[in-house]
């Protein structure tokens, strides 16, 4: 089996991540890694999101930018991992 990448770029995503986090621990596929990209969210986001990665059975990657760099390029950072050979 494959292993797959997801990544997700935070902004102000506090209140959604507990769901998100518990919709990818109970999937049947278990064979991904987590990528998780804050852009320098002013809310909670990052810390919530570490919080959660500690009770899931999948790896989480984290990576906290110093500004709000977008959508486009978190999600480059994010598959930079997997472009590569």
């Amino acid at each position: 089996m494959e292993k797959i990448g997801i990544v997700t770029v935070l902004y102000n995503s506090e209140k959604v991540l507990e769901d998100f986090f518990n919709t990818l621990n109970i999937q049947t596929y278990k064979n991904f890694k987590l990528f998780v990209i804050d852009n320098q969210s002013p809310d909670n986001s990052l810390n919530k999101a570490r919080e959660l990665a500690k009770s899931v059975f999948f790896e989480t990657h984290f990576i906290a930018n110093s500004g709000n760099y977008g959508v486009a390029k978190g999600n480059n950072q994010g598959i930079f991992p997997f472009a590569t050979p």
